[in-house]
């Protein structure tokens, strides 16, 4: 059952015209979701680099407070809340990248086993978890960068974490190559 329609989170209740009010409020957040997905990652970013662009050529502020910009600020906000692993404090980021890579390498054992090529990394002998997750982060962050230009909108937080997170992955990567360093100079 649709969870809007019980009594107890019916937010339409009090609406004159329910019906209408509830598709417009539905084709909404079918949109907002569709726009969390990473097939449209790059309309997205483009969409919000030349609003961007576009307010400052007119020598204003895109502003998500604007009425006209409240659904497309509202996608991308979605959209950083969807990416936003990385941006949280190392530990946490943690936890969630091991669920996250669970689930990736899962789904590519599926793929694989249905006989077709593996959308997401195996967790295999050429799989490394910190090259994987650093390309991750240089690839989110402009957006996240872009979002915060939004006036409102402050995301500072949250990249210095990221930053903090990438900086973090090059140090486990340079601490591991030494380590293998000095064990082919133990084996020679």
């Amino acid at each position: 059952m649709d969870i809007s329609k019980r009594n107890e989170c019916n937010i339409f209740a009090n609406m004159k015209d329910k019906d209408a009010a509830y598709k417009e409020i539905r084709l909404t957040w079918i949109d907002l979701i569709l726009d969390t997905d990473m097939a449209r990652h790059f309309s997205v970013v483009k969409e919000l680099d030349a609003k961007l662009k576009k307010a400052a050529d007119n020598g204003t502020v895109y502003c998500c407070s604007d009425q006209s910009h409240q659904t497309f600020t509202l996608s991308v906000l979605l959209h950083c809340c969807d990416l936003g692993n990385p941006t949280k404090s190392w530990d946490t980021y943690q936890t969630w990248t091991s669920r996250v890579m669970e689930e990736f390498h899962s789904q590519a054992e599926v793929e694989v086993e249905a006989g077709r090529p593996p959308s997401m990394p195996r967790n295999d002998a050429n799989f490394n978890l910190g090259k994987f997750q650093q390309g991750f982060l240089r690839f989110i962050r402009p957006f996240f960068v872009s979002v915060t230009i939004i006036d409102g909108v402050n995301l500072t937080e949250l990249i210095s974490n990221l930053d903090k997170n990438l900086v973090t992955w090059k140090e486990k990567e340079t601490k591991q190559a030494e380590v293998e360093a000095g064990k082919e100079v133990g084996t020679k």
